[in-house]
């Protein structure tokens, strides 16, 4: 499947490279450009809506509310940027607030939004070992969970 990744920091890097590790495309992204040299198989996109670009789902793994909305509602962010039908996974450990604020937007977008931070460490997620909590509409975790 062909995925869009948003944040290969400390706990995205493992993450994006087990769905790499599970045959699938991955276009990555992340503020910092020259953490992408690490994560060898992965095309590395120059921006947020180049890894967007032709991604079934798209996953963010990023640290707060700020860079979510960024991330998420900005003028190429996800939500503007996600083909139609796309689903798009936050993974970050983010407010509720700030996260009901993207699920709205992403309804009105017409885009599958799942809410899905994870419970571990940076070990649990190098061994694809971490607890994903997930809620969101059905179709979206019915499309996602073979990624998680």
């Amino acid at each position: 499947m062909k995925t869009g990744w948003i944040g290969v920091g400390n706990m995205g890097f493992p993450m994006a490279r087990n769905i790499l590790a599970g045959g699938h495309e991955v276009a990555a992204f992340d503020a910092r450009p020259e953490r992408l040299s690490r994560l060898r198989g992965a095309r590395a996109a120059d921006s947020v809506a180049d890894a967007c670009r032709g991604a079934a789902v798209v996953f963010s793994s990023i640290p707060d509310d700020f860079a979510l909305r960024r991330v998420a509602l900005g003028e190429q962010g996800v939500l503007a940027s996600a083909g139609e039908g796309a689903a798009y996974v936050d993974m970050s450990t983010v407010s509720p607030h700030a996260s009901r604020e993207v699920a709205a937007a992403a309804e009105r977008r017409g885009l599958l939004y799942l809410r899905a931070p994870v419970s571990g460490s940076v070990v649990l997620a190098e061994s694809a070992s971490l607890t994903v909590i997930a809620s969101g509409p059905e179709p979206a975790f019915e499309t996602c969970l073979p990624l998680l």
